[in-house]
């Protein structure tokens, strides 16, 4: 990349971080500032690590018995079940529940789903990603409040009963590190078991 556009690089970058975008054919709504244009997004998050928070919403239905809610989810950028989350953009909350709460208004929109508890379990790097490099910080959630499931794509699932083939990548691990969080308490990550928990590695 030569000097001149070196320069021009990171003044595309300001203007993208301090102006909005007016509405056009591809945003018809526009854009607030530091939302990375669509046609730009692929080959900015094949540049850069992006860090995702993933929601592993759970349930106790019965004493001993947990259920995760999954979402079954197809457009341009997944096809299958996966967890609810979201990219943490630039201008996010500070703390780690704003952050959560942000997704869920966003996920559950005025369905009014408030967060009661949020547990670190994992982050996930991942190096081989369809669109992105994204660091994944999984994060094991109980809400307040009813989320629907009939006539949606969502769905609850046991640990066992999640179909893993049509799982999207780590989204299944996701779960198994639920629930060995749940049952045996934080993860021990070592050279042996690099994802904390023994059943991930003997796959």
């Amino acid at each position: 990349m030569t000097p001149e556009k070196k320069r021009e690089l990171a003044t595309l970058l300001e203007e993208m971080r301090t102006e909005s975008e007016e509405p056009s054919e591809d945003e018809p709504k526009g854009r607030p500032a530091g939302f990375i244009p669509e046609v730009c997004l692929k080959q900015f998050h094949k540049a850069t690590c992006t860090p995702f928070i993933e929601l592993v919403i759970f349930r106790e239905i019965k004493t001993g018995v947990l259920q995760y809610l999954y979402q079954d989810r197809h457009d341009q950028w997944w096809n299958g079940f996966c967890a609810f989350g979201g990219m943490i953009r630039a201008g996010f909350p500070k703390t780690p529940t704003a952050i959560a709460q942000k997704i869920l208004d966003r996920e559950f929109k005025g369905l009014g789903i408030k967060l009661r508890t949020l547990q670190i379990v994992s982050f996930l790097n991942w190096p081989v990603h369809p669109w992105c490099n994204p660091l994944a910080i999984v994060s094991l959630v109980r809400v307040s409040g009813e989320i629907p499931t009939k006539d949606t794509d969502r769905q609850w699932f046991s640990v066992n009963g999640l179909p893993r083939k049509k799982t999207i990548a780590n989204h299944a691990d996701y779960l198994i590190q639920c629930e060995y969080f749940l049952r045996n308490g934080a993860l021990t990550f070592t050279p042996e078991y690099p994802y904390g928990v023994p059943i991930i590695n003997l796959r």
